[in-house]
């Protein structure tokens, strides 16, 4: 009887091992996947290393496919921001994220200026995607 409960308890402990060591694979999944396009309001699609007028307003749309949930999109350069999942009107669970939107108001003074916006994307697991980078010429 000893030996049947010692097996038991064997088993139930090897069981909790393997269910455990499956949930932990399923937040290891691929790092989130990004995609930042920019274009200029009431204007043409926007290239890296482009060139903007001074009084431009310049969407990125950005759309993020987390395989284990969305967190958050990083956005430094220029200026540095966070668009949570709150912030981006993201509901728990949603793993497609299309089409978030950061709207950026260029300004120079009399001389040309330049805007670098670097993106990330950051999933429920803390990966990271690669960054995009968008830097743009501003004239007046």
């Amino acid at each position: 009887m000893l030996k049947h409960r010692i097996f038991f308890s064997f088993l139930a402990i090897l069981l909790l091992s393997v269910s455990c060591k499956k949930d932990s694979t399923v937040l290891s999944g691929e790092p989130p996947v990004l995609q930042v396009s920019a274009i200029i309001v009431n204007g043409p699609i926007l290239s890296n290393n482009g060139q903007v007028t001074a009084t431009d307003t310049v969407d990125f749309l950005i759309d993020v496919n987390a395989s284990v949930g969305f967190n958050s999109v990083l956005i430094g350069g220029s200026g540095n921001t966070i668009i949570t999942k709150d912030g981006a009107g993201i509901i728990d669970g949603t793993l497609i994220v299309e089409d978030l939107r950061y709207r950026v108001y260029t300004k120079t003074e009399d001389e040309d200026a330049s805007a670098t916006f670097i993106f990330v994307a950051v999933d429920q697991s803390g990966k990271e995607s690669d960054s995009v980078r968008f830097s743009f010429t501003i004239v007046p």
